[in-house]
């Protein structure tokens, strides 16, 4: 499977929106690495193709790293957050 960045759009899809994968779509080339705040930006992450649509993949490793990120207001190398 092949990786791509993934946008968080805001507000997100719920109940989980930082963790939904509908609440992302695909970025094109290399985002701005961030250095942190309280609010998600962008992912790496595996593209699942559904139909037309296309999605991330987000895992247990994923979710853990997105939740670390989220929480502790510092990007991480999948889970790029900004203030």
């Amino acid at each position: 499977m092949a990786d791509s960045y993934w946008r968080f759009v805001t507000p997100g899809v719920f109940p989980t929106p930082v963790l939904n994968p509908n609440s992302y779509v695909q970025f094109s080339g290399a985002p701005p690495f961030t250095t942190g705040g309280p609010n998600m930006a962008y992912i790496w992450a595996s593209v699942q193709i559904l139909g037309f649509i296309t999605r991330p993949i987000i895992g247990p490793a994923l979710t853990a790293e997105i939740a670390n990120a989220v929480i502790n207001q510092v990007s991480t190398p999948n889970a790029y957050v900004k203030p």
